[in-house]
């Protein structure tokens, strides 16, 4: 099966780098390439080649936001200079992005600009981007001119881009098709249609989309688009409509773009016979000119205008006239008719809008998956479901349908529904699958602002994306855990109250992860509440909440487990009682819960054994466990006596393969062997085996008033004494997070200074990295280290953030990190504080999370004017 590819590369690739010498050129004939000519003809070539290669750029777009069609990410491609005076490039629609970005340009030179998103068609695979020609300080820019009509069957052709990365690379090929049908790409993602494309075997990959295809004279004659994947396939889109919308631009004028709700593809003679064309109206046809076959009706949007006509998929239009509306020529099965189509708003049917709202974002369904998916183009679309909705399993490409049963049909009416919502309050959803729109679903979720600051997004006709709070959102629209909260991770798991009065649960370290999250409880499968992490604790695999019995109804009786005063031995019998494995999968409130119980016996007792996880993470070790008979398939629950007495707890231990461990059981002969005495072994019986510890950590204390303890310890056969300090632990674990540049920062974490090494000078821990922002763009790793910024010291969270605090939007900063293994790295990074702000996330004294954004610097101005 081969499969579309568009031509862009979504991460950046290894450069090679040699030293001392220039930026090389790589020039390849592509398959299919053209017989060498003369020298003459080379020389001609080599000029065409020199004159372009001035307006030839790079293009690097960071998408910092999910929207419509397209992820939020970093993606790299090609554009090129079609006015030097105005500085305008030309680009694909699909490197642009629907949504806003952050973009630049390097030149050949390898002189960099700034890009601003100038205008990108709804349909077509085009866009404009602007930059600043002062801006180039060591070179003028260059421009190509587009000439669609010198395109002709059997051109020699070349393809000058970012291919795979490398910056410059230059394919060379014969134009072999003028009248092929628009690639289609995916089902649900950016698709180009009523449109002819060029086809040539190129032989371009990743990066190259937006390269000029030029020909002999230098003109750019396409644009490479796409291709197929595995084979040399090139897609170019013809440059009319380019070059029309170029103009407008130059003027200030806007661009009008009209539009059926209808598409059209090519069809041969044959297939159009078979569709009910008559024969004599393909001999007219035939001998009109050099047509090759009819255009046909092969999509029609529900309750569009040319659905409104009457206008069905098959029917093949012959003629059209542009005026207030479209007169349209069909033959449907033979018989000759006309219809009279209303021209719609192209651009009306284009998302300018996005709203955010606890890490999703949403926008109204675009003109491109309505078409998609064969949809009126209307509706709430979720480009990103975030923490909100990803807690209800509602994914990507959903349309909600209401909100607490208000419809919403529009992006204003979904942010009516919002209006005077707190934190926390609970929100039924109505949405359905665009792929299963017939199936609808409803589900529950708890609003949130505490995590996730709601704001809005809006592209207005000319300029720059604005960004504003929800509220702005309102007019704009009337008028045209962090590790676990950040990927919107949820866990299940079984609690045990250990205080019905105090409202205190115990529940294991796989379900509740650490302090910074949403916790609730659901008690006695009839009511659910919220519940507070009060206590993590750092060796065991136990966690606390809290929850207030003030809101367990009267009649929900709830009390607490009486825990028995000495361990299990084996042989033991017990009772096992515990949550339904295999729910993980559907967890929202909706579903129910299905307990397990069953009588088993005490099989043995031993040592856990888990090797380390990456990356590092809370991980059992130095714990004993019991092993079962029988043990039923449950994610968590207790071990009791038939009183009700709990013995133990069954829980859930995160797990991952592993090479290094912190120590492993061995028995007491290999234990001899290593230099373990006959009297240490005697004072020990009737131990089965010791442990060998392969890594120093702390230990926990028999006495936790104790400020050290004291180790025996066998080492190269050889037994001695080591007095090992008490770390203090006050079971909070994180208190403070900081958002900076796209990463949640924190103070190192236990579980890294338990598993790996740590910078001694001290540094901020990066946990995680949101896409399309600048940490993304530049590739500033998570689970690393930052240790200075601009060579500034930065041990502590407030070091770093007095040293950010000044830095102004747009400013280069050069960050040093250190990863897990000790490696040192130093990288360069631009700030952009208009879609990623610096804020700050505290826990109180309480135990309740609060917000904080850093208002940024100033930019200096230059002086101009």
């Amino acid at each position: 099966m081969l499969r579309l590819a568009r031509r862009v590369a979504f991460r950046p690739l290894a450069s090679a780098r040699a030293v001392g010498r220039a930026p090389s050129l790589t020039v390849s004939p592509a398959a299919g390439a053209p017989v060498p000519r003369s020298s003459d003809e080379e020389e001609s070539w080599d000029r065409t080649i020199a004159a372009a290669l001035p307006a030839v750029v790079a293009i690097k777009v960071n998408r910092v936001r999910a929207f419509d069609t397209a992820s939020a990410g970093t993606v790299q491609a090609t554009g090129f200079v079609v006015d030097a005076e105005q500085g305008i490039i030309l680009t694909n629609r699909h490197v642009a992005g629907p949504g806003p970005v952050v973009a630049e340009a390097i030149f050949q030179n390898n002189e960099e600009v700034s890009l601003s998103l100038a205008y990108y068609d709804p349909v077509h695979d085009f866009a404009f981007f602007r930059f600043d020609p002062s801006a180039l300080r060591h070179m003028k820019p260059t421009e190509l001119r587009l000439a669609p009509e010198q395109a002709e069957v059997t051109s020699e052709i070349l393809i000058i881009g970012n291919n795979a990365g490398e910056k410059c690379s230059i394919h060379r090929t014969t134009l072999a098709r003028l009248d092929r049908n628009a690639p289609h790409y995916s089902r649900s993602s950016y698709n180009d249609f009523n449109t002819f494309y060029f086809h040539s075997a190129s032989g371009t990959s990743g990066g190259s989309s937006g390269s000029p295809v030029l020909n002999k004279r230098g003109s750019a004659i396409a644009l490479n688009a796409g291709g197929k994947s595995g084979t040399s396939a090139g897609f170019f889109l013809p440059l009319d409509r380019v070059a029309r919308a170029l103009e407008l631009l130059r003027s200030g004028a806007a661009v009008p773009r009209g539009t059926l709700e209808m598409v059209v593809t090519h069809q041969t003679y044959d297939e159009a016979l078979r569709l009910g064309l008559p024969h004599e109206a393909e001999s007219a046809l035939r001998a009109a000119g050099a047509a090759r076959g009819v255009l046909a009706v092969t999509e029609v949007l529900p309750e569009g205008p040319a659905a409104a006509a009457g206008v069905q998929p098959g029917d093949a239009a012959l003629d059209r006239a542009v005026g207030g509306a479209v007169a349209v020529s069909l033959v449907r099965g033979g018989e000759a008719r006309e219809v009279e189509v209303p021209v719609a708003d192209l651009h009306a049917l284009t998302p300018s809008c996005y709203v955010e709202v606890g890490g999703a974002v949403v926008n109204e369904l675009s003109y491109q998956q309505a078409r998609n998916h064969g949809l009126p183009a209307r509706g709430v679309y979720v480009a990103h479901p975030g923490y909100i909705f990803r807690q209800a399993r509602l994914s990507k490409g959903s349309i909600i349908l209401a909100v607490n049963g208000q419809p919403t049909p529009t992006l204003a009416a979904f942010v009516a529904t919002l209006a005077g919502a707190a934190h926390g309050t609970p929100l039924t959803v109505r949405y359905s699958d665009l792929g299963a729109r017939a199936h609808t679903q409803l589900v529950s979720v708890r609003y949130d602002t505490k995590w996730f600051a709601p704001q809005s997004g809006r592209r207005p006709p000319v300029g720059d994306w604005q960004t504003g709070t929800l509220g702005q959102a309102t007019g704009w629209l009337n008028a045209a855990q962090p590790d676990a909260t950040a990927t919107g991770m949820r866990y299940r798991g079984t609690g045990v109250v250990l205080d019905a009065a105090a409202g205190l649960v115990a529940v294991d370290r796989n379900t509740v992860t650490s302090t910074l999250g949403d916790a609730s409880l659901t008690l006695g499968g009839r009511v659910t509440v919220a519940a507070r992490v009060e206590y993590v604790h750092p060796l065991h695999n136990f966690a606390l909440l809290r929850y207030d019995p003030a809101c367990v109804p009267a009649d929900v009786r709830v009390s607490a487990a009486k825990l028995a005063p000495r361990p299990l031995p084996p042989g033991a019998e017990v009772v096992i009682v515990g949550l339904k494995s295999g729910l993980n999968e559907d967890i929202d409130a909706s579903r129910r819960v299905d307990f397990v119980c069953r009588r088993t016996r005490v099989a043995n007792s031993g040592w856990i054994k888990l090797p380390l996880p990456n990356p590092p993470r809370f991980q059992v070790y130095n714990a004993e466990t019991l092993g079962l008979e029988v043990a039923p398939p449950v994610d968590g629950g207790v071990l009791a006596s038939d009183d009700g007495t709990v013995a133990a707890l069954w829980v859930s231990c995160a797990y991952q393969p592993a090479p290094n461990q912190l120590a492993s059981p061995i028995s007491l002969a290999a234990a001899r062997q290593l230099g373990l005495d006959d009297a240490t072994l005697a004072a020990h019986a009737p131990a089965a085996s010791v442990l060998l510890v392969t890594h120093v950590h702390g230990a926990e204390a028999a006495s936790q008033a104790s400020a050290s303890v004291q180790l025996g310890v066998v080492r190269d056969g050889a037994p001695f004494a080591v007095t090992a300090p008490m770390l203090p632990s006050d079971g909070l674990g994180t208190t403070r997070v900081l958002g900076w540049a796209g990463l949640l920062l924190q103070e190192t974490p236990d579980a890294v200074r338990a598993q790996r090494s740590v910078p001694a000078q001290g540094g901020v821990y990066a946990s995680y990295r949101f896409y399309g922002s600048p940490s993304s763009r530049y590739d500033l790793s998570p689970t690393s280290h930052i240790i200075e910024v601009d060579s500034v010291p930065t041990p502590t969270l407030a070091a770093l953030l007095e040293c950010t605090r000044g830095k102004a939007d747009g400013e280069v900063v050069r960050v040093k990190t250190v990863d897990l293994e000790g490696r040192l790295r130093m990288t360069t990074l631009k700030l952009d504080l208009k879609y990623w702000p610096t804020f700050t996330l505290s826990r109180s004294a309480a135990g309740e999370w609060s917000r904080t954004m850093e208002a940024p610097a100033e930019a200096e101005q230059d002086g101009l004017g």
